[in-house]
């Protein structure tokens, strides 16, 4: 084939040509939402490997605090008009802990179960009214203040406020 050949070959198939697929900030922050309703467990894999896809969040950069790991979103991660500034997750099956080292750790004691959260500078009230309309009225999820974070509150779901 002649150079220019292969030239308007390769103009014809870029447009079918698989490409990188853009952050869906929509359908992530959906997939959250369904995460810290709690209507059923979390599984806070897929949301973890999101964000570190899209470079929210660096593995390596983990606090890892009593069974639980907690990353600062870069920059601060938008749901429905309130900011969150860090994800929290905990796993309490030894596969995934296993499988994911950089996500899961396991310290001695009891297991947190379980879970994830999202962590924001809001205050306590604004997360309470955003979670009531957001995750609705009621709900095994939690919303207080942050276990790590001074000074900001955290709303989350685990597996052991389900039972």
């Amino acid at each position: 084939m002649t150079r220019p050949g292969f030239i308007v070959l390769l103009t014809a198939l870029l447009p079918v040509l698989p490409t990188a697929a853009a952050e869906d900030s929509e359908t992530f922050a959906e997939h959250v939402l369904r995460q810290l309703s709690c209507k059923s467990d979390p599984d806070p894999t897929a949301t973890l490997l999101y964000l570190n896809k899209y470079k929210r969040i660096q593995l390596n950069a983990g606090d890892r605090v009593d069974s639980q790991t907690c990353w600062a979103l870069k920059p601060a991660f938008d749901i429905r008009s309130l900011s969150f500034t860090h994800v929290c997750a905990s796993a309490e099956d030894p596969i995934l802990v296993d499988l994911f080292p950089k996500l899961y750790y396991r310290g001695p004691g009891t297991s947190p179960g379980t879970e994830l959260g999202f962590v924001t500078k809001a205050s306590l009230e604004q997360l309470k009214t955003w979670a009531a309309k957001e995750l609705g009225n009621e709900g095994p999820y939690r919303v207080d203040n942050a276990s790590f974070q001074e000074n900001e509150r955290e709303v989350s779901c685990s597996n052991l406020s389900r039972m």
